[in-house]
């Protein structure tokens, strides 16, 4: 059930403020869809309270990487060839609701126009959904997300562009449309059948007028990356976010130190398939790649926290290996390779709302900010995977609006 807006007094809180935990129980003050303070502070008459006790406060979570256009289905070519744009649209809206329901009130969704329409009608109250980030992709002729979709699938002019003047040109039309960011790839995937990871894919000239033209026009870069030598070619242009970084090396890992991006790893998706894969009939081909895939993956993982790398938190939700609304997995998988929790919560929060360009807006509890908040039952500081229990968040606050009251 989603409640009015109206000013929130949450009284005696224990409170994760997207840095620490505070040494004190706080009050939080929620006016105007924003925090108007934290401590002490007027309270109107009208004000409603709740009482903290021993729940946690925190922000609202962050993913930075989602697919929200891609539903649990088992035949997804059969879902791309078939399904409208607009039905694809509700599909997103449906995800969307999902995953808000799980805590997460902002999310970066690597997805179609269909995204931007639904940013669109959360944004003008036509609908209810967490804070949406539209990603618009520009990929080569025969990259990996050109391969990802059939080749009956209709594309529009700007998913597929070569040359330093054609891919200028793909973003001048992406922002057009309505984007938050440019998603690209430099390398091609694993989960895929017609390309491989060690391929590199974008040549270093188009790679960088991507960049300038999207910075040019205030939009920020994402770029799937997943062979080493196709993550060194990202990271040896003003890329901002690092997806993946599979099969990273102790070189790579040095550019990635020496540049401005911020490493996304998404385990979930690796973890779904090998795991599931089998059950779920995934391909073979997902399979064959995803093992060695996943071993890759975690020792990037390793490697980047020993070395302090910036990380923010991303988990490649798409579908039935990693499903819509179990987005909190992410953060135990991390913790098993030697986060605290403490570091996932900062990356999931605070660290993501930077890294995508919210970082005044939201992912902390301080007056001024978006009031996207969370009431928990329980410490995830000492037990990250309590957040996976959509039970124990009992209050999903966005914008100052209780969008979610299991109470």
């Amino acid at each position: 059930m989603t409640h009015p807006v109206g000013p929130i007094l949450i009284e005696g809180a224990r409170c994760f403020d997207g840095h620490a935990l505070l040494r004190e129980r706080v009050d939080i003050y929620l006016d105007g869809g924003r925090v108007a303070w934290v401590g002490d502070g007027p309270v109107a008459p009208d004000a409603r309270r709740i009482r903290a006790g021993d729940r946690l406060v925190m922000p609202g979570l962050i993913d930075t990487h989602v697919h929200l256009e891609s539903p649990a289905v088992p035949d997804r070519t059969g879902y791309l060839v078939r399904t409208p744009e607009t039905l694809i649209a509700f599909y997103a809206a449906y995800n969307a609701r999902l995953t808000l329901e799980a805590g997460f009130t902002t999310l970066r969704n690597m997805g179609t126009y269909a995204s931007v329409a639904l940013r669109q009608a959360i944004d003008r109250g036509l609908i209810d959904g967490p804070r949406i980030l539209a990603g618009g992709y520009v990929d080569m002729t025969g990259g990996h997300f050109d391969l990802m979709r059939p080749l009956v699938f209709p594309r529009q002019p700007e998913d597929t562009a070569d040359g330093e003047a054609a891919v200028r040109q793909a973003v001048r039309r992406h922002v057009r449309a309505g984007v938050d960011f440019i998603k690209i790839a430099t390398t091609g995937g694993i989960g895929s059948e017609g390309d491989d990871s060690d391929w590199v894919t974008y040549s270093e000239a188009e790679v960088a007028a991507i960049c300038d033209e999207a910075h040019n026009l205030m939009r920020h870069v994402a770029c799937h990356a997943q062979g080493n030598a196709g993550i060194k070619r990202a990271l040896g242009a003003d890329i901002d976010t690092l997806e993946h970084g599979t099969f990273m090396d102790a070189d790579a890992l040095q550019m990635l130190l020496r540049s401005k991006a911020v490493l996304i790893p998404t385990l979930s998706f690796f973890h779904g398939v090998v795991t599931r894969g089998r059950e779920l009939n995934l391909p073979p081909r997902w399979l064959e790649k995803c093992g060695p895939g996943y071993e890759a993956a975690k020792a990037t993982v390793r490697m980047a926290r020993e070395a302090g790398v910036r990380i923010a938190y991303g988990t490649d939700s798409a579908g039935r290996h990693a499903p819509h609304g179990n987005n909190a997995g992410e953060l135990a998988l991390m913790v098993g390779l030697g986060y605290t929790p403490e570091q996932m919560l900062i990356a999931a929060t605070s660290a993501a709302a930077a890294t995508i360009g919210l970082g005044d807006e939201t992912g902390r509890i301080a007056a001024g900010f978006s009031a996207d908040l969370l009431l928990v039952n329980g410490d995830p500081l000492t037990d990250i995977t309590l957040l996976q229990d959509k039970r124990r968040i009992e209050q999903i606050i966005l914008r100052g609006r209780i969008m979610v009251d299991r109470t």
